[in-house]
């Protein structure tokens, strides 16, 4: 055992300007749980994992982040994402299947959206293999995970 249990927290910093917002969208939209505020920071609980909203300075630049994207597991991906894109935010790829191929192939049903921050979201769930061949006439979007479609036009309502 290496020590690590689990990964405990992401932390996502903002620019003061949006922090209400983002926070805010993080609690009503998708329904995380406040569990601690700070001078600077709120945390918001989602099962295992905390989401910290770190207020930056207002001359952040959402390009130079290092955060790629994070990934909410999810069972109503096309529920929740209607949800996002009701609270007017851009949908960056829409629901699709996925088979993440090697030793033991992973199917996945998966959507991204760019939060209001700029950040890519993405809602994740776990399929079974069964799941995915009792829908032979959907079609199953070629998706690239190292490809930067999360890179995409990053704007927000």
């Amino acid at each position: 055992m290496n020590g690590i249990t689990q990964l405990h927290h992401l932390s996502l910093k903002v620019a003061e300007s949006q922090y209400e917002t983002v926070v805010d969208f993080y609690k009503e939209i998708l329904g995380l749980k406040v569990i601690r505020i700070q001078d600077n920071a709120t945390f918001l609980s989602c099962e295992n994992v905390i989401l910290e909203i770190l207020i930056s300075d207002d001359s952040l630049n959402t390009a130079e982040s290092v955060l790629n994207h994070f990934a909410f597991k999810a069972e109503d991906v096309d529920g929740l994402l209607e949800r996002v894109k009701d609270a007017g935010y851009q949908v960056s790829m829409q629901p699709t299947k996925y088979v993440f191929q090697g030793k033991d192939p992973y199917p996945v049903y998966i959507a991204f959206f760019v939060g209001p921050a700029g950040e890519s979201v993405e809602l994740f769930r776990e399929m079974s293999a069964a799941e995915m061949q009792s829908d032979d006439n959907e079609s199953h979007t070629a998706f690239n995970p190292h490809d930067p479609i999360v890179e995409k036009e990053r704007i927000c309502c």
